[in-house]
């Protein structure tokens, strides 16, 4: 899949520079976190392998992984069948966290409908959650604007914020799309669509370690 112009993949010169400035300026926790970044293996599992990420990355382990997420305690908040047929809706998200990290204390997930705020208030909470020390950001989006083929309904995590260009950092779960700086006006309106499983607005998950 390619993106289309005005996104900048991470592996270009351009997005290393971005990369580069963001961790100078405390806008990346991509530093932090990349050991626990990887790609999603089933087509609907965007959102389980973005919570695994998350909970690894709060916790500095490699205990939630996409294959063997249903083994663990709280895992039954969502149905598996149906998450593996239609994935998680923004709501569920949150749900599934919160009942896997309840067990231990670990973190807690709260959603947010892109209607609900603006985006204004998304990039500060983008701001916000990438130069801290233990809070991520799970965005729920439709990426079809910003990717040159047909998409529906996505989930991936955002590592870091570039000011210059007023960019977010997406780590793309999907196996064939590489990471891509997108400019939070686009971002905000990818997340700011209707999805036709809850016939309400995507949005975005922050995820709260409690360690």
């Amino acid at each position: 899949l390619e993106t289309i112009a005005g996104i900048i993949g991470l592996h270009s010169e351009p997005g290393q520079h971005r990369l580069f400035q963001s961790m100078n300026s405390q806008t990346s926790q991509y530093e932090r976190i990349k050991k626990y970044l990887v790609q999603q293996n089933h087509n609907c599992l965007c959102a389980i392998a973005s919570i695994s990420i998350v909970l690894n990355a709060i916790n500095d382990t490699n205990q939630y992984q996409e294959d063997t997420f249903w083994n663990n305690p709280g895992s039954r908040a969502c149905n598996k069948k149906v998450a593996e047929n239609t994935g998680l809706l923004l709501d569920e998200i949150a749900k599934m966290g919160n009942s896997i990290a309840s067990k231990t204390n670990q973190a807690m997930f709260e959603y947010t409908l892109a209607c609900d705020s603006s985006m204004e208030e998304m990039r500060q909470i983008i701001m916000d959650t990438v130069a801290s020390e233990n809070t991520y950001f799970i965005l729920n989006y439709d990426p079809s604007s910003i990717l040159t083929s047909e998409f529906g309904g996505h989930v991936s995590p955002i590592i870091a914020y570039h000011q210059e260009t007023d960019s977010a950092l997406v780590w793309d779960v999907w196996p064939t799309i590489e990471p891509i700086w997108v400019p939070i006006e686009k971002l905000y309106e990818c997340a700011n669509t209707i999805d036709s499983g809850s016939r309400k607005s995507r949005g975005w998950v922050v995820a709260i370690g409690m360690n």
